[in-house]
């Protein structure tokens, strides 16, 4: 038998199907928004002959598409995986990466981090020379996943042959990765940490693991430059770190809370807008714009003890 590919990223774990999955697949299946660029909504029946098809290819393979779980609950988010499609399209043969989420799960980033994961399998496991993605072309949420997890748009529209002539969604645009684009984007840099200057090391504390929730990441004494080496960090973030670095000349005093001349200094992103605008209006946390739906998420600005301008930004998926 095969050996079953079940990865786990950061917060996601993708794995064969269970009988507890059906009736939340279906759900989804059923569901108008989720479905607004497939040719009709999936009967329970067509959505359970997926998973056991699915299925079937685990045991054969050892990879299909899987149901992505999310680690800290174990709740059902929908799936992600590879797939070679059913029908003969104008690129074929090929493997395409796909996914579908339940809509109160979309905005989290969550079809980006599991498609990433499905892209890694293809390429490193599977030795996949080329994956494909395929959508509707009015379909933007999908296309921006697929550009996010670096496919590009190959400019070869086409009818497919699924959806009846005639229908808005027949026609559908194809994206393409090769392995070796695969490698070249997985090239990575961060910044590691961001200098916020500070009155005092303690009343920047309290406002920011006391009000704001953030994490004390280090707070250890360094003596040959009689200083602190403070460090905190959004909940759950795994890379973006703030240094609480305390003024010490002048100079730098006069930077205090104007670190970009009255601009939004630093954009703090939330899986949850309204949890983080509701705690932080309860700490006294002051708000100078209210929030606001943009084209990209929603937004409120406010400012930290200081006075610089934070943007609290649930992006949209």
């Amino acid at each position: 038998m095969p050996q079953i590919i079940e990865p786990e990223t950061p917060r996601l774990r993708l794995r064969q199907w269970r009988e507890s999955d059906r009736e939340p697949f279906a759900a989804l299946n059923a569901d108008p928004e989720v479905m607004e660029f497939f040719p009709s909504l999936q009967s329970r029946e067509a959505s359970d002959a997926s998973i056991d098809a699915w299925q079937a290819r685990f045991a054969s393979q050892g990879w299909s598409n899987w149901a992505i779980e999310l680690r800290a609950t174990g709740e059902f988010l929908g799936f992600t995986g590879l797939s070679v499609p059913r029908r003969v399209l104008p690129f074929s043969p090929c493997v395409e990466v796909g996914w579908r989420l339940a809509r109160e799960h979309w905005g989290r980033g969550y079809a980006t981090e599991a498609a990433r994961a499905a892209l890694e399998v293809g390429f490193t496991r599977l030795g996949l020379g080329e994956i494909v993605s395929f959508t509707t072309i009015g379909n933007l949420r999908s296309r921006a996943v697929m550009e996010r997890i670096g496919m590009r748009n190959a400019h070869q529209d086409f009818d497919h042959p699924g959806v009846p002539e005639g229908h808005p969604l027949r026609r559908h645009c194809l994206y393409r990765m090769s392995r070796g684009e695969w490698a070249g984007s997985r090239v990575k840099q961060s910044l590691g940490l961001v200098s916020l200057v500070v009155r005092d090391y303690d009343e920047a504390l309290a406002f920011f693991v006391g009000k704001l929730g953030f994490a004390l990441v280090a707070d250890r004494y360094v003596p040959e430059q009689s200083k602190r080496w403070v460090v905190v960090s959004p909940p759950g973030a795994s890379e973006s770190r703030l240094l609480l670095a305390r003024a010490s000349s002048p100079e730098q005093e006069s930077r205090i809370g104007a670190q970009t001349g009255g601009r939004v200094f630093l954009f703090l992103h939330t899986d949850d807008f309204w949890r983080d605008y509701e705690r932080y209006r309860a700490q006294g946390v002051e708000f100078v714009r209210p929030p606001e739906q943009e084209p990209y998420g929603t937004v409120a600005v406010f400012k930290d003890l200081y006075g610089n301008l934070w943007d609290l930004l649930q992006p949209k998926e």
